[in-house]
């Protein structure tokens, strides 16, 4: 599904950080800035932007938060023991992360656009481009991506990460996060569909943009991903680490009662 490649990949880096805080690298890029579109491009540029805009970006930020939290659960037995003991950390780290995360996703996609624009140039038509923004669009296609941010799925990439302690973020860890993701998002939506939206679904699913659309997930994943470094600023991560691990000390304060 050419949307996990396009809006998933976002993940990865920022949970890699989380986890493994002393990741983090000293200096940062500045923060990617929209680069505009030419006119003739504005077709492929509505398909990414329908896409993107699609979805909820803090829905995204909280499922990141509580699947960093939970794989430092299953991970850190430690940590799995402060969770069961104070049952609000879930909340209070969440609380901390998400504002966070939902900046670096929003940045990410800013900077995969106009590489994913120029993939769907070479892949798609005029017509097909149209067509499929125009789907995407649609209050079918708007469903579809709530769907899809309500059922995010990162379990094998953070426990890849928190394990591995390593920049390099499993790739058939994100592989299988990307296909439970997708199963999820379909196995969830399906059920609410009007007898009217599945005769849409259909008649979509059946079209060349969407046929060349599934086709295009291999040249997708080849987009190089941004580093962390590249999405955030060193204050952000300053400010995210001394937040992170004042949460933590506090917790342990309270489970060893210092």
């Amino acid at each position: 599904m050419i949307i996990r490649n396009i809006v998933y990949r976002a993940l990865p880096a920022l949970i890699l950080a989380a986890a493994v805080p002393a990741s983090v690298a000293a200096q940062s890029a500045p923060a990617p800035a929209s680069v505009p579109v030419p006119a003739a491009d504005q077709p492929y540029a509505a398909v990414f932007d329908v896409l993107v805009g699609g979805l909820d970006i803090d829905q995204m930020a909280q499922v990141g938060a509580d699947e960093i939290f939970d794989g430092m659960v299953r991970n850190d037995n430690r940590f799995a023991s402060m969770a069961r003991s104070q049952p609000d950390l879930k909340t209070r780290f969440r609380a901390v992360a998400k504002p966070y995360l939902a900046t670096w996703i929003k940045r990410s996609n800013d900077m995969r656009r106009p590489l994913v624009i120029d993939v769907l140039k070479k892949n798609l038509t005029l017509a097909e481009a149209r067509e499929v923004a125009a789907f995407y669009g649609s209050p079918l296609g708007r469903k579809f991506m709530q769907s899809y941010s309500r059922n995010l799925s990162a379990d094998k990439t953070v426990d890849a990460a928190i394990r591995g302690r390593t920049s390099e973020v499993d790739k058939a860890a994100q592989r299988a996060d990307e296909k439970a993701s997708v199963d999820s998002t379909v196995a969830a939506l399906l059920p609410s569909l009007t007898m009217a939206e599945q005769r849409q679904l259909i008649a979509f699913s059946g079209t060349q943009g969407f046929r060349k659309m599934q086709k295009m997930g291999n040249v997708m994943s080849l987009i190089p991903e941004p580093s962390f470094e590249q999405i955030t600023t060193k204050a952000e991560r300053e400010e995210f680490g001394a937040a992170v691990r004042k949460l933590f000390t506090e917790a342990l304060a309270r489970e060893t009662g210092d």
